[in-house]
């Protein structure tokens, strides 16, 4: 029997090969048959020792043909097999011959044509390097470019080539794209004017100086039409329909125009809170507000050391006392009684004038003492020995006391001096008032409404404070 090899190769954007030994017939080629046929085998002569050297080489053709004949009724079929499959081939007894069955994977898609650059030379595409090219129009392998020169009567103008980089020819040339010169026309008759008649006829004037004038192109005056029936109004009714009246007084009301009620949209994300950082900078600070879209930052330079203000004038407190709510200048006195009164201003000197001064009351009306050391004491009864027994002398006079200070009480309750004297306080009336001071709010800050104007301008995220 023979060894009959079949090799079959597949050639694409990928080759593959595939062979299947067939068993046919005696292991006498007709080949080496014809080979022996001239005293070699394999292209060597046969040594004289070789059983087959005195053989009868038309035996071994006549062999080699019997066996030949075997294969006369080799069948073959093929069928595809999917991209990137290995080829394949079987072997199998058919009606007493053989049949061979080929499985033939399809190539791979091939690129779409499309040229992906134009020069304007052939020495331009040669000098070109992909390397250099950020464009998308950067050129691949098995791209197409064509030459385009800017002229339509250069040779060059149309020529399409393909780059290979990786082989021999970098731009394979395939052909041409231009067409051939075609003859020269005749110089045509253009029209050089036209012009529109009174009498609705076109004038039409030839490069050529000829003209032609048409018939008139305005057709009869039709008849008049009949009168339209307009829209007098439109009305949107509460019920959402439309009512529309004519100009011929009939009317017409349309079906609703609203539309259902749509489902309700889906919950939106939640929001991000934004942050705000400060930091210190040269000269100011710089503040950073992050937010879902990023941050942004912006700097509050700090301001110019203001002028020096105008120097203050010294304030002064003087005291006079009233037996009543003084009515003139007389009425005042500077030892003490029931009414108080209180100046504070610039004036060294106590003024003489009883307007110049604030007035309080200070003696409360007459009472009674209740349940003092246990002792009840109508206040008609009493008299200095009577009081001093009944409050056990806790009204003698504080000893060591300064003059002008105000009285306290200590911790027992008897009095004490309070070390502080009339000018160590500021009149009400000069709180959150006009050369004055500043109240302080339930936050312990200065309210804004005490705070001077400030005028803030951004630009180019920079934030400049002035105090007005």
């Amino acid at each position: 029997m023979a060894n009959y090899e079949i090799e079959l190769e597949v050639q694409g954007s990928s080759s593959a090969s595939v062979s299947q030994s067939v068993e046919i017939g005696d292991e006498v080629s007709e080949k080496n048959a014809e080979a022996w046929a001239v005293g070699k085998r394999n292209g060597v002569d046969v040594a004289s020792t070789d059983p087959t050297y005195h053989n009868n080489s038309k035996y071994y053709a006549d062999q080699a043909a019997d066996n030949v004949s075997q294969i006369a009724g080799l069948t073959a079929a093929a069928s595809t097999l999917s991209a990137g499959s290995a080829a394949t081939v079987v072997v199998s007894d058919v009606d007493g011959h053989k049949h061979l069955a080929f499985g033939i994977p399809t190539g791979n898609s091939g690129k779409d044509f499309r040229i992906k650059k134009t020069f304007a030379s052939i020495a331009a595409m040669q000098a070109y390097d992909p390397d250099q090219d950020p464009s998308t129009s950067k050129m691949l392998e098995y791209d197409f470019a064509m030459i385009d020169t800017g002229s339509v009567e250069d040779v060059d103008t149309g020529k399409l080539y393909c780059y290979e980089p990786h082989a021999e020819t970098v731009w394979h040339y395939i052909g041409d794209l231009s067409g051939k010169q075609g003859i020269k026309g005749e110089t045509g008759n253009g029209i050089a004017s036209c012009v529109l008649n009174n009498d609705y006829t076109l004038t039409i004037t030839f490069t050529d100086g000829t003209s032609y004038t048409s018939p008139a192109i305005r057709g009869a005056t039709g008849q008049t039409g009949a009168t339209g029936n307009g829209i007098a109004s439109c009305v949107l009714n509460n019920d959402y329909t439309l009512t529309i009246t004519f100009t011929d007084g009939t009317s017409y009301t349309s079906p609703s125009i609203r539309g259902e009620t749509g489902q309700t949209g889906a919950t939106g994300a939640d929001g991000v809170s934004p942050s705000v950082s400060v930091s210190t900078i040269t000269g100011g600070h710089q503040v950073s507000v992050t937010d879902a879209s990023g941050t942004d930052t912006f700097d509050v330079m700090d301001g110019t050391d203001g002028s020096d203000g105008t120097d203050g004038t010294n304030a002064y407190v003087h005291i006079r006392y009233a037996s009543a709510q003084p009515t003139s200048d007389s009425d005042m006195k500077t030892t003490a009684d029931d009414w108080i009164g209180i100046y504070s201003g610039s004036s060294a000197t106590a003024p003489t004038t009883y307007t110049s001064y604030t007035w309080y009351k200070i003696k409360g009306e007459t009472g009674q003492v209740s349940n003092v050391y246990g002792t009840t004491i109508p206040m008609s009864d009493q008299d200095s020995t009577k009081v001093a027994t009944a409050i056990g002398n806790k009204a003698d006079l504080v000893t060591g006391a300064t003059t002008g200070n105000f009285a306290g009480l200590d911790s027992n309750g008897n009095l004490t001096d309070s070390g502080h004297k009339h000018s160590d306080y500021i009149p009400a009336s000069e709180k959150a008032a006009a050369s004055g001071v500043a109240s302080l709010g339930s936050d312990g800050k200065v309210p804004s409404a005490q705070l001077p104007g400030i005028v803030s301008t951004v630009t180019s995220k920079k934030l400049s404070i002035t105090l007005a």
